[in-house]
């Protein structure tokens, strides 16, 4: 109890910081239902925050979710009439590897809006000690990247939703939403706080862009000090395919024979079943994370 009425004041705490002294009211259900219904015209449930990080729009996503549902019922229905009940699990394997390209193409949006977001931290700093308003000044540092940058398509979503007529709190606390990337809550807030309590943003865009570059670093060595394991676990399975090859053009007969025996194809279907998900839970593990 002690623990939740702890959090409980913090968050009290925060809404007053963000919203200026109105007394905190959690929703009810009621109010949470008519706001859920109001945010898009579609939900797709857990999907929905995936597939937004992917950069699909709500026409987009609406057609993607259609056509991937009806693949795989498709793929589903031909495998079970082509392999029996042996197929059942093709269709979720390839459930879980669209999936999986969903959160690869989340995690290069992201990737890309990092690469020139410590730029736009430090560009917004200097025009904000120039005496320039932060709204102006991140309307303007749109300039300075190019138009393929996520950064500054970002940056005229936000100049288009408040010429739309959205409040400034709304339009700043949904810029970028779409990019899966830690930081970019920190952000928000420092923006909404410094508009609110009038103080400097200079020296916190600061920290946080020494921050994002810290984290790029450490990336960087991560990614460095596991590539031989990678390539240790890839060097592995290819001595198990080597080690194959010798057999079929040295005694080929020897590997039929094992082929053809009920306890022998069991055990190489075991050994290269364990190589397979030892080279992925490998690539699982080391693979890149913001």
């Amino acid at each position: 109890m002690a623990v939740l009425s702890t959090r409980q004041a913090e968050i009290e705490r925060s809404y007053r910081l963000l919203y200026g002294g109105v007394e905190f009211r959690p929703e009810s259900a009621e109010e949470v239902r008519g706001r859920q219904e109001q945010e898009a015209a579609f939900q797709l449930g857990r999907l929905l925050p995936l597939l937004k990080s992917a950069g699909f729009s709500g026409s987009e996503a609406r057609k993607y979710v259609a056509k991937t549902v009806g693949e795989l019922v498709l793929l589903g229905v031909l495998t079970i009439f082509g392999l029996g009940a042996a197929g059942i699990w093709i269709c979720p394997c390839a459930a879980a590897l669209e999936y999986l390209r969903l959160r690869r193409l989340a995690f290069r949006r992201a990737e890309g809006f990092e690469s020139d977001y410590t730029a736009l931290l430090i560009a917004l700093a200097s025009g904000i000690r120039t005496g320039l308003d932060p709204l102006v000044a991140l309307n303007e540092c749109a300039s300075l990247f190019p138009d393929t940058s996520l950064v500054r398509r970002e940056i005229e979503h936000l100049d288009e939703k408040i010429s739309c007529g959205l409040s400034e709190q709304e339009a700043i606390q949904a810029f970028a939403e779409t990019i899966d990337h830690p930081d970019l809550s920190l952000f928000r807030v420092s923006f909404l706080l410094a508009r609110r309590e009038g103080s400097s943003l200079a020296h916190c865009l600061q920290r946080l862009g020494r921050v994002t570059r810290q984290r790029q670093s450490f990336r960087r060595k991560i990614k460095a000090a596991v590539a031989m394991q990678k390539l240790s676990s890839l060097g592995i399975v290819g001595c198990g395919l080597v080690i194959g090859l010798f057999q079929m053009a040295t005694n080929s007969q020897a590997l039929l024979d094992a082929i053809a025996h009920p306890v022998g194809i069991k055990i190489i279907a075991g050994g290269v079943f364990l190589m397979a998900l030892g080279v992925l839970w490998m690539m699982h593990i080391t693979r890149a994370r913001m």
